[in-house]
């Protein structure tokens, strides 16, 4: 029994060494492939820089030890250095090692067979090579000068220091006079006052030079230095050997580095941030030269393009250890409009106008600036509506006393005005407004349209016995398209009056000269449109009896059309009843039929939509929304957006929702949250949503819904109610209010 247990015993151990040796990792390898040069030779009391040349098959990593030996045993007569050092050789390639050796004034003249060995671990490389030490007085042998006799040469620098800003390079020169007819190739090595190789991460190229003839030769020598260099002051020398001639010239070199606080220029590349002046300040590392000129720069690159040119904004001023730069107002070169978004910049320091770094990080640009930017007027309380075509954009304005409306229209290019026109509100406001190719502009103010040209009235037509109020336009040619609603009258269940609320209604007429023709009329049903008439008194303010045309667009031979449904207002609070019925619907007529296409509440599609945007208020026989608090119905004239794209549509606060042009189908697109991206514009590369927030005072883009924001610089917190209009020529313009003062600007 006790025999069987050993043998088990001793049958494991041979199986787990049998594992160890096979199934173990393979041993680290490393051979020395080689020295060059292969042959060299040195001058009694001289030194010489061989290069070793390491490889492994597996890959090796760690610490070796270098000795030199003839016979067996270390010559005395030489020493070398580093006497070890840390290799990294990666599995199947190779690693080089600079090697310096010095050979002293009594070492034996003539050839040497040595031995290299290199020793990690429990193993070493090995590599036999033959050193010829020469004479000092036997001139340029081993190939210097040429051959000749005494040939030799003399290496001066065009300065004894040199700074470089760390991870950059600086260029000095090398002049090397021939003497005693010398010719042929010197080679030029960086090391250490004492002869060891200069520090890691500091080189020199190029790395030789050569002599034809017997006039001085001057060489360019580029001087770098890498990122993981200490900033300081290094002692080097440059060595020139060709053969048995060697050469030095010292050189001190300063490394230096700024660490820069871009805190100010991350803010202002922000979608909060502010205009300049930006201010940059650091602290400077390392040796560095007194005085010491650097310049900020920035570069900058284009979605989807290439850099552009590094450019000088900013000059640093230095006290001590400190720099500082400002960058003047208005700051950075931000995006101009929709189709720059996307935009980046890269910060970089230069001296001389030359770049030394820049850091490794491309700020994307969060905010834009119009086209242009203009203020037509003053004293304003609304500006709901723009309409562009051609080269004449118009808008208009409401007076702060309620006094009149003010029709402004624009050079489209520049924002310049053209002309103005105003009009009186004793004869009701103005709840639309739309520009035609021929630069006529229609104008609907409360239930007649008016034609301008040129800051003059060429017509006007009176609708008052088809609508109480017109509210949008369509124009082709001389056929005129009104939207809007009329006034429908009904008897409430046992009360002696009668009471009234809006319905909607389109009609189409032909236009010449001051007569209006009517062609078509197109109604709904009180089914269509969910009217409710309610039992006592009750039934004279209910929301969903109120409907209204805020917007229409016409758009080869079909008429679409935004359906809004009323809500509840109390003037005296300002603010809505909250209506759980306020609804919004899209519909599509043939323009010349004018029979109906399609038609879909927002609840058909299991959507909420809303169709805020300004609106107007009644007031009843009884009691005032004005003076005693109540609850009053509104309809909507005015949508902050309602744009067609090439096959869906979009209105205000629709979310993720667009229908199709084609037949209503519902559609989802990304980033809709309808809490605040409230505007959707169609544009050639990809469809742009805009949030607004803080009570719709601040616009912000995110194109393709989802990336950005993007914030419009100059239309802060300051301007009520940003609100986007997109003509057909795909121009797109912003506008509002700002402390009474008409704002518009165009984005794209």
């Amino acid at each position: 029994m006790r025999g069987t247990k050993l043998l088990r015993l001793l049958w494991l151990l041979a199986l787990g060494l049998l594992a160890a040796c096979n199934g173990g990792p393979p041993p680290h390898d490393l051979s020395l492939q080689g020295v060059s040069p292969q042959n060299p030779s040195v001058v009694q009391g001289q030194s010489l820089t061989l290069t070793l040349t390491f490889t492994s098959q597996s890959g090796f990593q760690g610490q070796v030890g270098l000795q030199v030996t003839e016979g067996g045993q270390a010559p005395g007569w030489l020493s070398f250095s580093p006497t070890s050092a840390n290799l990294d050789v990666p599995k199947g390639g190779e690693r080089s090692l600079t090697l310096t050796v010095r050979v002293s004034l009594n070492a034996p003249t003539g050839p040497h067979t040595l031995k290299l060995r290199a020793a990690y671990g429990n193993r070493t490389a090995e590599k036999d090579f033959t050193l010829t030490v020469t004479r000092g007085d036997e001139g340029g042998g081993g190939g210097g000068g040429g051959g000749q006799p005494g040939a030799s040469f003399a290496i001066s620098l065009s300065t004894d220091s040199v700074y470089i800003y760390r991870g950059s390079q600086e260029q000095i020169s090398l002049t090397v006079t021939p003497q005693g007819g010398f010719t042929g190739e010197i080679s030029l090595a960086l090391e250490q006052r004492d002869g060891t190789p200069a520090p890691a991460g500091i080189t020199l190229n190029p790395t030789s030079i050569q002599v034809t003839g017997p006039d001085p030769v001057t060489q360019p020598l580029n001087l770098r230095t890498d990122t993981s260099v200490t900033p300081g002051t290094y002692d080097l020398r440059i060595r020139a050997t060709s053969g048995n001639i060697h050469q030095t010239a010292d050189l001190s070199l300063g490394v230096f580095r700024v660490v820069l606080d871009l805190r100010e220029v991350y803010t202002a590349t922000r979608p909060e941030g502010v205009d300049g002046p930006i201010t940059v300040t650091g602290t400077l590392e390392g040796s560095y030269p007194n005085p010491l000129e650097l310049e900020l720069q920035l570069a900058y690159r284009p979605k989807g393009g290439e850099w552009g040119p590094w450019q000088t904004v900013a000059s640093f001023q230095v006290q001590g250890n400190q720099v500082q730069a400002t960058i003047p107002a208005p700051g950075l070169d931000l995006p101009v409009g929709l189709d720059e978004l996307g935009k980046q910049m890269r910060v970089g320091l230069a001296t001389g106008g030359r770049l030394l770094t820049y850091v490794a990080y491309d700020y994307t640009l969060f905010r834009y600036r119009p086209l242009w930017s203009q203020a037509p007027g003053q004293g304003f309380r609304l500006s709901p509506e723009l309409s562009a075509n051609g080269n004449l954009l118009c808008g208009y304005g409401t007076k702060q006393d309620n006094s009149a409306d003010v029709v402004f229209c624009l050079d489209p290019g520049t924002g310049e005005t053209r002309w103005t026109y105003t009009i009186p509100t004793n004869t009701g406001f103005i709840h639309d407004i739309l520009v035609t190719e021929g630069g006529k502009v229609y104008v609907a103010q409360g239930n007649r349209v008016r034609v301008l040209q040129n800051g003059a009235e060429l017509a006007q037509y009176d609708l008052s016995g088809d609508f109480a109020y017109v509210t949008a336009l369509a124009v082709e040619g001389d056929i005129l398209y009104a939207a809007g609603s009329y006034r429908v009258d009904i008897r409430c269940d046992h009360w002696p009056w009668r009471a009234w609320f809006m319905r909607v209604r389109l009609g189409k007429y032909r236009t010449t000269g001051s007569t209006l023709i009517p062609m078509a009329h197109h109604d709904f049903s009180p089914e269509e449109l969910m009217e409710e008439v309610r039992d006592g008194g009750s039934c004279f303010w209910v929301e969903t009896n109120f409907t209204s045309f805020p917007a229409v667009r016409l758009e080869n031979g079909k008429l679409y059309a935004v359906v809004a449904g009323g809500d509840l207002y109390n003037r005296t609070t300002g603010g809505f009843g909250g209506n759980p019925y306020k609804r919004m619907g899209i519909l599509r007529l043939d323009a010349n039929s004018f029979s109906r296409d399609w038609f879909i509440w927002d609840k058909e599609v299991g959507s909420s939509w809303s169709p805020a945007g300004y609106f107007i208020y009644f007031t009843n026989d009884f009691s005032s929304c004005e003076t005693q608090g109540e609850d009053c119905p509104v309809i909507w004239y005015a949508l902050v957006n309602f744009d067609l794209g090439d096959t869906q549509l979009y209105a205000n606060y629709m979310g993720q929702d667009v229908l199709r042009k084609e037949d209503g189908t519902k559609e989802t697109l990304e980033g809709g949250n309808p809490s605040f991206l409230s505007y959707l514009l169609f544009l050639p590369n990809g469809f742009v949503r805009f949030g607004s927030y803080s009570s719709r005072t601040v616009l912000e883009a995110y194109p393709g819904g989802t990336e950005g924001p993007y914030r419009l610089a100059g239309w802060e917190s300051d301007t009520f109610s940003p609100t986007l209009y997109k003509d057909a020529q795909g121009r797109v313009y912003v506008y509002g209010i700002r402390n009474g003062e008409l704002r518009v600007a165009r984005i794209r």
